[in-house]
C-alpha cells in the first residue's frame, strides 16, 4: 500500500482480533491526509477518540496492524477542516456496546450509528452459550 495514495475521508479496517487465525474483530478509522503527512481519526478502546500519526496507528503497540480494507466514502468530498469539525463533534469515550470504532465512524459520516460487528459478536456469543449447555 502507498500511503501517499490514501485520501482523506477513506475508511481504514484492520483486523483487530482473530480467533484460530481467523478476522473475529476489526477497528475501524478514517484517513486524514494533511499535506502528504498521514493521520488516522478513530475511537480507541483506551484513549477514546484522536487523531493519532498513520505510523504509529499501523504499528500498535509494537505490533503491525493487518490492514484488512481501506475503502472510498463520502467524507472523501468533504475538506480536512470539515472533516476536523466532525471529528471534534463526534469525540467521546470509548464503550464496546454504546460507542466503539464503528459507531465513531458513523457518527462522523452523520448515519445512524449501529455495530454489525458487535451484533455477530453478541449472536455467536449466545449461539456459544446454548451449544454448551445442550451438552
Amino acid at each position: 500500500m502507498v500511503v501517499k495514495m490514501l485520501k482523506s475521508g477513506q475508511i481504514i479496517k484492520t483486523v483487530a482480533y482473530t480467533f484460530v487465525g481467523i478476522p473475529f474483530i476489526y477497528h475501524y478509522g478514517l484517513i486524514l491526509n494533511d499535506n502528504d503527512k498521514l493521520y488516522v481519526i478513530h475511537n480507541d478502546r483506551i484513549r477514546g477518540t484522536i487523531k493519532e500519526p498513520y505510523n504509529e496507528f499501523i504499528t500498535n503497540k509494537g505490533d503491525r496492524r493487518k490492514i484488512a480494507e481501506i475503502k472510498s466514502s463520502k467524507l472523501q468530498n468533504l475538506s480536512n477542516d470539515e472533516l476536523l469539525l466532525r471529528f471534534n463533534s463526534c469525540k467521546g469515550n470509548f464503550s464496546w456496546f454504546n460507542y466503539n470504532c464503528e459507531h465513531f465512524v458513523q457518527c462522523v459520516s452523520r448515519r445512524k450509528q449501529k455495530s454489525e460487528q458487535l451484533i455477530i459478536a453478541s449472536i455467536l456469543a449466545i449461539s456459544v452459550v446454548l451449544i454448551l449447555k445442550l451438552k
